[in-house]
């Protein structure tokens, strides 16, 4: 997965910046086909993330 750069250093960093405000619990963001969901927040700053590989196209 190759992701533009940024101004994050960390995948928490990522989906603050995709969303463009704190994350909250529950929320998703999409790049590059993956989807990150946010599963617990501690403060400003993302403890658990659930990822979501991209669909497989069947042949």
């Amino acid at each position: 997965m190759r992701v533009a750069r940024g101004r994050y250093e960390t995948l928490g960093g990522l989906i603050t910046a995709e969303l463009g405000r704190l994350p909250q619990v529950g929320d998703q963001v999409e790049v590059g086909g993956w989807t990150f969901e946010v599963l617990a927040v501690e403060g400003f700053r993302v403890d658990w993330v659930r990822v979501h590989p991209p669909e497989r196209k069947h042949q």
